[in-house]
Order: structure tokens, then sequence, then C-alpha cells
């Protein structure tokens, strides 16, 4: 089962959920978040500039 969080904090499955709570499922990242940044700037979709 995926991890949960409630505003963004984790919390276990057996937490009481109030009215008004936004529940999170929580998934592993698919890519590292620096590798990301090295692969767009090699793609060429790096920071625009503004004009």
């Amino acid at each position: 089962e995926a991890p949960c969080a409630i505003f963004g904090r984790a919390v276990t499955r057996s937490q009481v959920v109030r009215a008004g709570d936004r529940i999170e499922i929580l998934r592993p990242l698919l890519v590292d978040p620096k590798e990301g940044r090295r692969r767009a700037a090699a793609a060429g979709r790096g920071k625009r500039t503004r004009t």
C-alpha cells in the first residue's frame, strides 16, 4: 500500500480523517529532481529569458 499524508504531513493509515482534511497518496519520484533538471537543460528546455 502506498504511504499517505494529510496536508503534506505523512500519517499512518490508522489516522482518523476529519471533515475538510486533504488526503494525499504519496508515490516515489520517477526521476531524481536534479537529474531531471540536467536532462531538461541538455534538451534545451531550461530557463526561458524574458523579452
